[in-house]
């Protein structure tokens, strides 16, 4: 950087030298640089050629100096892999604002950070954070109110493209790298979709209407298991679509709200069902209106029913998990988390302190699970066993951590 300090102590020798051979030309002492031998002392008329070679030389040294000031400078930096693993919490944010986020949280380093999304594209994710998934170096993040899917880098979460319109989108899941499937509820609550989006184009090759609700799917050897929970009604089946034209082949009788399908190592389906739940004068539950939420898994090859783990009327049940490598199955009932292991038929609360979403990280065999704290921010708790080992700030209304 010494080099830009020499142009202007070089302006000011070019002063100094014009203002020198102006006093010259004054006092009659003639600079032969200006003045040739004649008869009458006469100025040379100057060529443009003459001028291009009197500056010729201070010109190389500018560009001379131009040259190296560039070459001072840093090289282009690669684009930042800043999130390519860790903890992502999806925040919705509060309903009918702009307020919906993204949080990362790095268990190695115990860094946190909130609106990965708005740092680094200068504006908000939208109205309503609903679900974010992954596949390669893509993230789809769901954006439900404002009926959008932003489709990101994953590793630095730079915006690549929006994928709209969509009704009420609510989760995404794929079948490859080329297509993946997003669930919506229609504008009016009601008209419930899935549409068919071509990854490489960003395009929606396809939608079909499939049922009232449709809710976090599940997809195993081509086909699409996808949970209709009725939207602003109540349905109480799993509808099974061929994930090459989106017919419906065939469909599964479970209990009312269906939020949820995943399918184990084994191949098993497991559904969470919320219920139906009806209040005589809230909070007090009419129950000989509710329905049982339960926990179901199921037989994809007889669809038969396996193992229902019914629990009692007027539950707010949400968030399944599977651990099944300990037969174990994860869920939120009433703002605690609770755990219920298929071997023993045992259900253990882990911890009740109003959580409102959950993850788990296999690598550590932890539960994270994710605060209410109202229209404020909130935190994600860790735990191993039944112990809170740790905790990282998060946004508000966190639904879900996903770790990756």
């Amino acid at each position: 950087m010494i080099f830009s300090y020499l142009v202007p102590i070089l302006l000011i020798l070019l002063v100094y030298q014009f203002v020198k051979q102006k006093r010259s030309i004054k006092n009659k002492d003639y600079d032969y640089r200006y003045y040739e031998e004649g008869p009458y002392g006469e100025r040379k008329q100057r060529t443009w050629i003459d001028k291009i070679k009197d500056w010729f030389p201070f010109s190389c040294f500018l560009v001379f100096n131009c040259i190296c000031m560039q070459s001072c400078r840093p090289d282009p930096q690669p684009l930042s892999k800043q999130y390519p693993t860790g903890y992502f919490c999806v925040n919705e944010g509060i309903f009918g604002q702009t307020s919906g986020t993204v949080s990362h949280f790095d268990p190695n380093t115990k860094v946190s950070t909130d609106q990965i999304f708005a740092s680094v594209n200068d504006r908000p994710l939208g109205n309503v954070v609903q679900s974010i998934a992954f596949t390669n170096e893509l993230a789809f993040i769901v954006v439900n109110n404002s009926n959008k899917i932003e489709l990101v880098n994953a590793l630095n979460f730079e915006s690549i493209s929006q994928i709209a319109p969509l009704q009420q989108p609510r989760y995404v899941t794929f079948n490859s790298d080329d297509i993946a499937y997003v669930s919506q509820w229609g504008d009016n609550g009601i008209s419930g979709r899935i549409s068919k989006v071509n990854i490489p184009s960003r395009l929606i090759v396809q939608t079909e209407l499939i049922g009232t609700g449709p809710e976090k799917m599940a997809h195993s050897n081509n086909r699409l298991y996808v949970p209709l929970s009725g939207g602003y009604q109540t349905n109480n089946k799993i509808v099974i679509l061929n994930d090459q034209t989106l017919e419906c082949t065939d469909s599964i009788e479970v209990n009312d709200r269906p939020l949820s399908c995943q399918i184990d190592q084994n191949g098993s389906l497991w559904v969470l069902c919320a219920g139906k739940t009806v209040y005589a004068t809230y909070p007090n539950v009419d129950t000989s209106s509710s329905t049982p939420a339960a926990i179901i898994q199921i037989d994809t090859s007889t669809k038969n029913t396996m193992m229902k783990i019914e629990m009692e009327k007027g539950l707010s049940l949400s968030n399944l998990i599977l651990n099944l490598d300990q037969n174990e199955v994860n869920y939120l009932k009433n703002g605690a988390i609770y755990q219920y292991n298929t071997l023993t038929n045992q259900e253990v609360e882990i911890a009740n302190n109003g959580f409102y979403g959950l993850g788990y990280d296999p690598a550590t065999d932890r539960l994270l699970g994710a605060i209410n704290n109202g229209i404020n921010p909130s935190k994600v708790v860790l735990f191993s066993g039944q112990s809170a080992v740790d905790s990282f700030d998060v946004g508000t209304f966190p639904n879900s951590i996903i770790v990756r």
